[in-house]
């Protein structure tokens, strides 16, 4: 199901919680899969580290995620859904990552252990 959503995507969010260290683990996973079902090299991808609002669960650094992000040439955020904290931040991003790629209509879709949803194809202006 997921190399669907690859497959036809325009872009993609690899969302992990900063309080789940597999989560954050499968992220490199998820991107191999994407780049290998997308058969390129690289591709708009935005690493998130979401539940920023649970600093004292905290076992995912912001600095492992940095790392993380430039060995696979993706972009980087920490977010807290909760809180709406860095989450139209993190689209728009994504969004002017992805112009590139598709033009003017784009499909975006948030991947992560948490989480697939498909988000309706988005005008950019």
């Amino acid at each position: 199901m997921r190399d669907q959503y690859y497959r036809t995507a325009e872009a993609l969010i690899i969302m992990y919680s900063i309080t789940d260290r597999s989560s954050f683990n499968d992220v490199e996973t998820m991107h191999q899969a994407i780049l290998r079902t997308k058969d390129v090299d690289e591709f708009p991808v935005i690493i998130l580290g979401n539940k920023a609002d649970l600093e004292h669960d905290r076992v995912v650094s912001t600095q492992e995620g940095e790392q993380l992000a430039k060995k696979l040439k993706c972009f980087f955020m920490e977010s807290s859904c909760k809180a709406r904290f860095n989450i139209d931040e993190s689209m728009n991003e994504l969004l002017r990552h992805a112009v590139t790629y598709a033009g003017q209509e784009i499909k975006v879709v948030i991947v992560g252990g948490l989480c697939l949803k498909e988000i309706v194809p988005a005008q950019i202006l």
